[in-house]
C-alpha cells in the first residue's frame, strides 16, 4: 500500500463521507427517538397498523409489534431507510475511487510514479474500508445507544448485533459490486445513477416479492432478499451460510477488480 496515495483518497472522499456520514446518523436517530411518540399512542398505532394493506405490510418488512417493541421498529426502518442510504455511499464511493483516475484522465500520470496497479488498488481499497468502516461503526453506536435511551425495559442484545451484521454484510456487498460496475464502462465513465439504480432497485424487487406468490421469482435478484431484518421471528440469529455466501462473493467481486484492473488498458 502507498501511504501517500491512501492519505490522499481519504482527503478526496472526506466530503462525501461527512455529508452522508450526517445524513445516516441523524436518520438513526431522529427515527429513533420518534418511537417515544409512537409508543405513547400504543393501542391506536397497532389498530392502524392491523388497518394497512397486508401486502404494504409485508413489503416493508412490518408487523404489529413495532410500536410497542423497540427493535421491531428500529429493524423496519434499518433494513429500509439505513440500508438504503449506506448502500448507496458504499456503491459510488467504491465505484468512484477507482474509476476517478481513468475520469479525470490522470490515471497514465499515476502509474508513471513508482507505483504498480496493486499498490494503487490497495491503496484505494484501504481508504475505502477506513471509510465504509467508520460510517458502520458510527451508525450502529448511535442506533445501540438510541434504543438504549429510548427503551424502557431492557432489549436483547444478541439480537441488535444480528440485525448490525447483517446490515454490515450487506453495505459491503452493495460496495463490492460499485467497484466491480466502475471498471465496465470505457475510460472511467460516471455511473452514479445507475448505481444508485441498482441499490434502489434490490430494495424494491425484495418488496414486491413479498406481496405476492407471483413475484416471489424478484427476490432471487436483490440482495436484501438474502439478509433477515424480521426480529420478530422465533430465535432470530445469524444463519452461517448466509455469512459465508456473503464474503465470498465480497471476496470474489474484489478479486475481480484486481484481475481486471491489472489487465485494463488505461491509455484508450
Amino acid at each position: 500500500m502507498n501511504k501517500a496515495l491512501y492519505i490522499l483518497e481519504l482527503k478526496r472522499n472526506l466530503k462525501s463521507f461527512l455529508i452522508w456520514g450526517s445524513v445516516v446518523l441523524f436518520i438513526t436517530v431522529f427515527i429513533l427517538l420518534l418511537f417515544l411518540s409512537f409508543a405513547d399512542m400504543g393501542e391506536s398505532m397497532q389498530v392502524m397498523m392491523e388497518g394497512m394493506p397486508e401486502g404494504m405490510v409485508k413489503g416493508f418488512g412490518m408487523n404489529v409489534d413495532i410500536y410497542t417493541n423497540v427493535l421491531a421498529y428500529y429493524s423496519t426502518y434499518f433494513g429500509l431507510h439505513i440500508m438504503i442510504l449506506t448502500g448507496i455511499f458504499a456503491i459510488t464511493m467504491g465505484a468512484n475511487i477507482l474509476s476517478k483516475e481513468e475520469r479525470e484522465k490522470t490515471s497514465e500520470f499515476l502509474l508513471t510514479r513508482p507505483i504498480s496497479r496493486t499498490e494503487v488498488i490497495n491503496s484505494k481499497l484501504a481508504a475505502y474500508f477506513t471509510l465504509l468502516s467508520i460510517l458502520i461503526v458510527l451508525q450502529t453506536l448511535s442506533g445501540y445507544l438510541t434504543i438504549d435511551y429510548v427503551s424502557e425495559a431492557p432489549f436483547d442484545n444478541g439480537i441488535f448485533i444480528t440485525l448490525s451484521i447483517y446490515g454490515t454484510l450487506l453495505t459491503l456487498l452493495h460496495g463490492a459490486l460499485g467497484w466491480a460496475l466502475s471498471l465496465i464502462p470505457k475510460r472511467g465513465k460516471a455511473i452514479t445513477g445507475p448505481l444508485i439504480g441498482v441499490v434502489v432497485g434490490g430494495f424494491v424487487c425484495s418488496a414486491i416479492s413479498k406481496i405476492s406468490e407471483d413475484s416471489e421469482f424478484l427476490r432471487w435478484i436483490s440482495p436484501f432478499s438474502y439478509v433477515s431484518f424480521d426480529v420478530s421471528l422465533p430465535n432470530y440469529s445469524l444463519d452461517p451460510v448466509t455469512v459465508i455466501v456473503f464474503l465470498a462473493i465480497i471476496a470474489a467481486l474484489h478479486v475481480l477488480v484486481y484481475v481486471s484492473y491489472n489487465r485494463r488498458d488505461l491509455d484508450g
